[in-house]
């Protein structure tokens, strides 16, 4: 879909985990040229922007993940959004909305590890993320990846949950489960 707004966005996404972050919001930008109504651009380049030190153009790329994202679900990352400009409790308000409207997502629980990690809140993100393999959460080549929880990501707790879990599931797969390296 060359068009669409959801490719560019995962492709941004790859450049960004692989360390190239010109590429990642060049992807972020064209996806916004095809479409202005998908929030996780907005949201990914607004990131980008705020550690770039561009503040005021950050702040207003968070404020348009408002104005279109708006349904608190699975598919909703208002709450980083929220996060970045500083409203953690609304931010957390609207986690605990999605998992409310869907209590049995393991991906809803990893989104809350997620946004607990980026808050600081360290064990608060151990705990969604034990419940988010409670659940069935199992992509751990995401995990090794995903930025938001690199404030977690050396803690002992973590290493030793997502080693078990990761060990667990490769036992019951016949050592055939998805691997992580944390490394």
């Amino acid at each position: 879909y060359p068009k669409g707004g959801y490719a560019y966005y995962k492709r941004g996404w790859c450049y960004e985990m692989k360390g190239d972050r010109q590429k990642a919001l060049e992807d972020y930008n064209m996806g916004l040229e095809m479409t202005q109504d998908y929030p996780y651009l907005f949201l990914m380049r607004g990131e980008l922007l705020l550690q770039d030190g561009n503040k005021t153009e950050a702040d207003a790329d968070f404020e348009k993940v408002l104005q279109l994202d708006t349904l608190a679900d699975a598919s909703s990352c208002r709450m980083y959004a929220l996060h970045f400009l500083g409203r953690d409790q609304e931010a957390e308000e609207w986690m605990n909305k999605i998992i409310e409207d869907d209590p049995e997502s393991d991906g809803n629980y990893y989104d809350q590890a997620c946004l607990y990690s980026r808050m600081g809140r360290l064990e608060e993100s151990i705990a969604a993320l034990r419940k988010s393999f409670e659940k069935g959460y199992r992509s751990f080549s995401h995990i090794r990846l995903d930025d938001d929880m690199d404030a977690v990501r050396e803690l002992p707790e973590f290493k030793a949950l997502v080693e078990e879990r990761a060990y667990s599931l490769a036992a019951a797969e016949g050592g055939k489960g998805d691997s992580l390296v944390l490394s």
